[in-house]
């Protein structure tokens, strides 16, 4: 979201764009998409307002704003106002021909427009999340069954890879491990690994099991609320 100072206000980019296209500013009234005529005095000529939505570039949310359930934003909230965070997505182009896209977490501002935290880039975010995570005591922490076998299959490739791929028996125990075998650092290295390398929609799934929730304030993660760490 870009956000304009006018001195008294801040105005969100949608704002904006709903204010220089309504036609009550050159003595025009917009009911049910269908523009009336009025009786207010008007501020500008109509030959300006036409002017100004000709050159009035396409307003797509989708560039710059994305969030869906599957976003990990959800499991944030500012640690200054207490609104949402939202995923902001921005495409720049590249000199050699096409275009990187940059995330960012922020605000959303919809508790209060005049919030001025920062936004923090998904890099940035993950990696303080994943510190957050290796800090976090997750002993008591109910798996369902199937995190349960990703774990154990992660677990055993780990070995696979440590081992001596000859000692066929080690590899064979390590195989036959129950979750209950499985020591926490190498539940962490797969909670990592999720976080860094999954699909997002992978990410939001394990976070709703955590249950863990985060505040964001200053570019700082913490965690607000551990219920299942309890």
């Amino acid at each position: 979201m870009f956000v304009y100072e006018t001195g008294y206000l801040t105005l969100a980019k949608s704002v904006m764009y709903s204010i220089i296209r309504n036609p009550f500013y050159y003595d025009k009234l917009l009911y049910k998409e269908e523009v009336l005529e009025g009786k207010q005095l008007h501020i500008i000529e109509k030959e300006l307002f036409d002017k100004v939505q000709a050159n009035l570039k396409p307003f797509k949310k989708s560039d710059w704003n994305h969030r869906s359930r599957t976003s990990i934003a959800k499991f944030f909230t500012c640690g200054s106002c207490g609104g949402t965070i939202i995923e902001w997505h921005k495409r720049r182009k590249l000199k050699p021909g096409g275009c990187r896209l940059h995330i960012y977490f922020r605000c959303s501002k919809f508790k209060q427009p005049s919030c001025l935290q920062p936004s923090i880039t998904y890099f940035n975010l993950i990696e303080q999340l994943i510190n957050l995570l290796n800090m976090s005591d997750i002993s008591k922490i109910c798996f369902p069954q199937n995190i349960q076998k990703e774990i154990l299959d992660y677990s055993f490739i780990n070995s696979i890879n440590a081992q001596n791929q000859n000692n066929v028996i080690l590899l064979l125990r390590s195989q036959n491990q129950t979750f209950s075998e499985v020591d926490e650092n190498t539940v962490k290295a797969y909670l990592r690994y999720v976080i860094l390398r999954k699909e997002t929609q992978e990410k939001t799934e394990l976070l709703e099991i955590l249950k863990i929730r985060f505040s964001l304030k200053d570019k700082l993660l913490s965690i607000r609320t551990k219920s299942a760490l309890k």
